[in-house]
C-alpha cells in the first residue's frame, strides 16, 4: 500500500500528545514509482475513453451538467468538446509520496533555522480534543497529518495546541500547516479571525502549507495586502508580512495547475470563430471554478470541490491497481505499524 494506516483501537482519553503523534500516518515512499505509472496510465485511458466516446455522450445529452442546446448540437460540437475533455485529462498533474516528502523536509528545515531552540507551538486543531477525550482519532484532518509529519521532521520539538482557540498570554511563536489548499477559503478565513484575535500583541505566525493553486494563494495573502498596515518582506522560500504588531511568514509553496488555468491553455489552440465561441464559453462555466485543482496526490484523492468530478473514473482505475481510495488522515483499526517519514534521493 502506499499509505500505511496505523492507529489506536479505543478512545484515547488520557494519553499524551506524543502518543496521538504516534498514531497517525505516515507516508511510505516505497511504492510512489508504481503509483506514477499506474496514475499515468489512468490518465491515458481516461483521455482514449473521451476521445472514443464523448462525441457519443454529448450527443446523447449526457454533457455531465452542461445544457445539450448550448453545447452538443451537431456532430462536430459533440467531437470538439470530446477533444477538449482529453487534452484536459492529458494535463493532469501526478504528485507522488516522494514529492510529497521532499517538500516536508524542505520545511522542517526552513523551520529548524528560523526556530531552533525555540520554544513555539504547532497548529493540530484536532489533537487537543482527542487527547482530553472529547473526540476519538477518526476526527484527524489534513492539517493534523501534515503536523505529525513536520513534528517527525523537525529536530527542535513543539508544542502541539489548538490555534483556533488561542490567546493573548499563549506562547508567540505558532506554526499552521496543512497540505494543500484549493480555493484557499479556510486557511484564509482562520487566518483572518486570528489577526483579529491578537493582533497587537506580538506574535509570530509560520503558515507552512506545501501545495497550493494560485486562487489559494491569492485568497490567503489578501489579509496582508493593506501596505499601510503589513510590510511586506521576501525571500527565495518564503513572503513576510510585518505589521499590527505581528510578523507573518508564508512558506512559499509549489502550484498546483488549476482546471480553468489549464482550459485556457487549452482553448486558445481553438479558432474563436462563431461556431466554437458560444462552446468555450459554455466549458468555461461548466469547468473553470477558481480552485478547482487538476493535480492528483497519492496520498490522498481530492474530492470534488477540489478535482473535476468529470474524472472521477482515473481515481477508480487508482483504486483497482490496488491504492487506497479513503482518506488517509484515519486511523484505521488494527495493531499500531510505524513507519517513519522517508524521503527517497
Amino acid at each position: 500500500m502506499s499509505v500505511v494506516y496505523f492507529g489506536p483501537t479505543r478512545k484515547q482519553s488520557g494519553l499524551e500528545l506524543q502518543d496521538t503523534f504516534d498514531s497517525l500516518p505516515r507516508l511510505d515512499v516505497s511504492e510512489s514509482m508504481r503509483w506514477l505509472q499506474v496514475a499515468r496510465d489512468a490518465c491515458k485511458a481516461e483521455a482514449e475513453r473521451w476521445r472514443t466516446n464523448g462525441r457519443r455522450w454529448f450527443m446523447s445529452g449526457n454533457t455531465f451538467g452542461m445544457r445539450t442546446e448550448r453545447v452538443a448540437v451537431s456532430y462536430e460540437s459533440a467531437v470538439w468538446c470530446a477533444e477538449v475533455y482529453a487534452r484536459l485529462v492529458e494535463a493532469v498533474e501526478l504528485k507522488t509520496n516522494i514529492d510529497i516528502a521532499h517538500e516536508v523536509h524542505r520545511m522542517a528545515a526552513f523551520l529548524e533555522r528560523e526556530l531552533g531552540g525555540q520554544t513555539y507551538t504547532l497548529d493540530a486543531s484536532a489533537l487537543p480534543d482527542v487527547v482530553a477525550g472529547r473526540a476519538d482519532s477518526e476526527c484527524c484532518k489534513s492539517n493534523d497529518w501534515m503536523a505529525a509529519l513536520l513534528y517527525d521532521a523537525v529536530d527542535t520539538k513543539p508544542e502541539c495546541v489548538n490555534l483556533v482557540r488561542l490567546r493573548n498570554k499563549d506562547a508567540v511563536t505558532h506554526v499552521f500547516s496543512d497540505d494543500a489548499a484549493y480555493s484557499g477559503m479556510q486557511m484564509g478565513h482562520l487566518l483572518e479571525d486570528i489577526i483579529g484575535k491578537v493582533q497587537g500583541q506580538g506574535h509570530t505566525f509560520f503558515v507552512m502549507v506545501p501545495f497550493m493553486t494560485r486562487a489559494a494563494w491569492r485568497h490567503i495573502t489578501r489579509n496582508f495586502r493593506d501596505a499601510t498596515k503589513f510590510e511586506r518582506l521576501e525571500d527565495d522560500e518564503s513572503l513576510r508580512f510585518k505589521g499590527l504588531g505581528m510578523l507573518w511568514t508564508l512558506w512559499k509553496p509549489k502550484h498546483i495547475l488549476e482546471t480553468r488555468d489549464a482550459l485556457e491553455g487549452i482553448l486558445v489552440t481553438f479558432p474563436d470563430d462563431e461556431h466554437v465561441a458560444p462552446l468555450k464559453q459554455a466549458v468555461r462555466e461548466e469547468l473553470a471554478g477558481a480552485g478547482v485543482g487538476l493535480c492528483i496526490f497519492q496520498h490522498k484523492f481530492p474530492d470534488i470541490v477540489s478535482f473535476p468530478g468529470e474524472f472521477d473514473r482515473i481515481k477508480l482505475f487508482i483504486q483497482h491497481a490496488g491504492f487506497p481510495s479513503q482518506e488517509p488522515y484515519k486511523s484505521r483499526n488494527g495493531a499500531p505499524v510505524r513507519r517513519p517519514l522517508a524521503c527517497a534521493s
